[in-house]
């Protein structure tokens, strides 16, 4: 997708209409995907003002605040999302991983316990629930590690090594220090393929 040009294109409308809510929304998205996250949060923050309970905006503007370690302001935002939408996956995620980094472990293994029983298999999901496993028993981790579903925008050859390294965590926190060893070679293994395979392409 050519972001520039559209980015290009959404700040002449912007001028244009400098208060509509839907196109500060996908500017606000636009800038997220460029990696311009101060402008991002700061236009996303404008088109909330237009229109406090826009879901999308909500989930995009909180997702920034969570990067930036903003959890309570956050937390708001995910917690507007799932009362308009309470089968919102990204946001009780992200509500639970604010959680977590505000020492509110036994909530967010409760919300990260939810979503696994309602059969969510996000990589992002699994990679962060395993770290409170303690509060969750009765997970067969590594069967949810193979059940792991890859995203819609993720290289398949990341994915696999991902979730290799997490096969060895899960191990390791299990006691199988043996197994977590082997497992860890292996998924070593796996980097080092890729990265040969890359340099290979890369000179073809």
């Amino acid at each position: 997708r050519d972001y520039p040009r559209a980015l290009s294109y959404l700040v002449r409308s912007q001028m244009l209409n400098p208060f509509d809510g839907a196109t500060l929304k996908l500017l606000g998205a636009t800038y997220v995907q460029l990696g311009a996250w101060e402008m991002a949060a700061r236009t996303l923050r404008e088109a909330l003002s237009t229109d406090p309970g826009d879901i999308e905006a909500n989930l995009a503007f909180s997702e920034i605040m969570r990067r930036d370690q903003e959890y309570e302001i956050a937390a708001m935002g995910y917690r507007k999302v799932l009362a308009a939408d309470p089968a919102s996956q990204a946001a009780e995620i992200g509500l639970a991983m604010c959680d977590m980094n505000t020492g509110m472990d036994t909530e967010a293994a409760q919300r990260f316990g939810n979503l696994l029983q309602r059969g969510e298999r996000s990589k992002q999901l699994i990679f962060n629930a395993v770290r409170l496993q303690a509060h969750l028993p009765g997970f067969n981790w590594l069967d949810l590690a193979n059940e792991a579903r890859i995203g819609k925008t993720e290289n398949k050859n990341d994915f696999d090594i991902a979730i290799a390294f997490l096969k060895a965590e899960i191990l390791d926190r299990a006691g199988r220090y043996d197994e977590a060893w082997q497992q860890l070679v292996a998924a070593n293994h796996q980097t080092s393929l890729a990265v040969s395979y890359t340099h290979l392409r890369a000179h073809e």
